[in-house]
């Protein structure tokens, strides 16, 4: 699966908002979804679970929340109420694993 094919998988329960994809370079896409809630970051975090994906960090600054999942590629949403907009980036250079962490 490509980054774009996981994009849409991870932001596939968020249909009813307004979206642009935009292409980061080095193969890495981000999915912006305006008029967002916490509830659409909420499904997209249960998505990534259920694509097998593990949750490596977690971080709430006011009501800002961001949460980053590793697995066959990095997956990171961000949620900002105030702005009603939620970022989903998946990144396939996964330049951190355990095996490199364990050196």
């Amino acid at each position: 699966m490509d980054t774009k094919e996981l994009l849409g998988r991870v932001c596939g329960s968020v249909s009813d908002n307004e979206i642009c994809i935009y292409n980061c370079g080095d193969g890495t896409y981000m999915r912006l979804i305006k008029n967002a809630s916490e509830t659409d970051f909420i499904k997209i975090c249960n998505e990534c679970k259920r694509l097998g994906y593990t949750l490596f960090q977690r971080n709430d600054i006011e009501e800002n929340i961001h949460a980053s999942y590793r697995g066959n590629m990095l997956i990171h949403t961000y949620f900002c109420p105030a702005e009603k907009i939620l970022r989903v980036i998946c990144d396939p250079c996964l330049l951190y694993t355990s095996d490199a962490a364990d050196e």
